[in-house]
C-alpha cells in the first residue's frame, strides 16, 4: 500500500513496512491464513535451516527448536504488515507463551533467494496434562 506524504512541498511514496512469515504448519494452508488475516499473501515453497520441526505433544501441533545441521520444509507469506503479523501472533498464542516468533533466514526454493522471515518456535508456556 502506498501513501502520499504532504509534509513537503512535493508529493512522495512512503511504503508501509512489510514482513515474510516461515511456515511449517497449518499457516501453510491458504484457507486458514485467509481465516485468520482476511487474504492469502504471495505464498512461496522455502527452506529455514538450524530448526528442527516436531510434533509438540504438550500442544497437539507441530513446533520448531533450533538444531545444527537441520532444515525445515515450509511455505513463506510474504509482504505481511503488521496488524497481520499482530492476527498471526494472536492466532499462535504468542502472548499466552505456546509460541514465540523469532527472526530466521528463509531460502525461497524456486530462485534461491534468502530474505529475513519470522517463524514461530515453541514457547516457554508448559502444559499439564490431567
Amino acid at each position: 500500500m502506498e501513501i502520499l506524504n504532504t509534509n513537503s512541498n512535493f508529493l512522495s511514496p512512503v511504503m508501509e513496512k512489510s514482513y515474510n512469515l516461515f511456515s511449517y504448519g497449518t499457516l501453510m494452508e491458504e484457507a486458514c491464513v485467509k481465516e485468520v488475516i482476511g487474504r492469502v499473501p504471495e505464498m512461496k515453497p522455502a527452506l529455514v535451516e538450524g530448526f528442527h520441526r516436531f510434533f509438540d505433544t504438550d500442544i497437539g501441533y507441530y513446533s520448531a527448536r533450533m538444531e545444527t545441521g537441520v532444515s525445515i520444509e515450509g511455505v513463506l507469506l510474504m509482504g505481511l504488515s503488521d496488524n497481520e503479523i499482530n492476527s498471526l501472533d494472536e492466532y499462535e498464542g504468542v502472548r499466552y507463551g505456546i509460541y514465540e516468533r523469532a527472526g530466521v533466514k528463509a531460502r525461497i526454493v524456486e530462485n534461491g533467494m534468502v530474505v529475513d522471515a519470522f517463524i514461530y518456535v515453541k514457547g516457554k508456556k508448559r502444559f499439564i496434562r490431567h
